[in-house]
């Protein structure tokens, strides 16, 4: 990439020092900001390179969602979603979305600490169906482990947004609130 008013460039190159097997290659990104290098180099093993992106946007709503960056998280989600809250309550769509996780923060004291440990992505055409172990812990809450269900939809552009946001998985059945 390379934008000629702020001349910015980004390269992505076989690391000279490639001394594994071609599938281990590493990688370096390099970031040129006004004709100068930023000091950091950044090393990309192929085990990165080769996550789902639904992955990697569950890990990008984790993240978000510690850190309490609720506009970053709301763009993971599709329009119309659904998230569960608790069994038998619903948030749908983003503005009810970010206002169950406000809640949920205050809830958990602000200290909200989400994680996967371990996930299966079954994906079928735009539509992806994603069983995880997601962990869960707060300063009011031991750590817990939830068999979470996560659908997602692959836009036009080619992106993963999440549509149904079920941290409980089968926890909701037959249990209302």
């Amino acid at each position: 990439m390379f934008r000629s008013r702020e001349k910015t460039c980004i390269k992505i190159q076989k690391s000279p020092n490639d001394r594994f097997k071609r599938t281990q290659g590493k990688y370096r990104l390099s970031i040129q900001v006004s004709g100068r290098r930023l000091p950091k180099m950044l090393s990309i093993g192929k085990e990165i390179m080769d996550r789902h992106p639904i992955e990697i946007q569950i890990e990008k709503a984790d993240k978000t969602i510690v850190a309490e960056d609720f506009d970053t998280l709301l763009d993971i989600y599709t329009d119309d979603a659904v998230l569960v809250v608790a069994p038998g309550r619903n948030a749908k769509g983003k503005e009810s979305i970010r206002k169950a996780f406000e809640a949920i923060a205050v809830y958990f004291k602000n200290g909200l600490q989400v994680k996967q440990n371990g996930m299966a992505i079954l994906e079928s055409g735009n539509t992806a169906l994603v069983l995880a172990n997601t962990l869960i812990s707060a300063p009011n809450l031991p750590v817990t482990e939830r068999k979470a269900t996560y659908v997602f939809n692959k836009t036009s552009d080619g992106n993963w947004l999440c549509s149904i946001d079920n941290s409980y998985g089968h926890e909701i059945i037959n249990k209302k609130t």
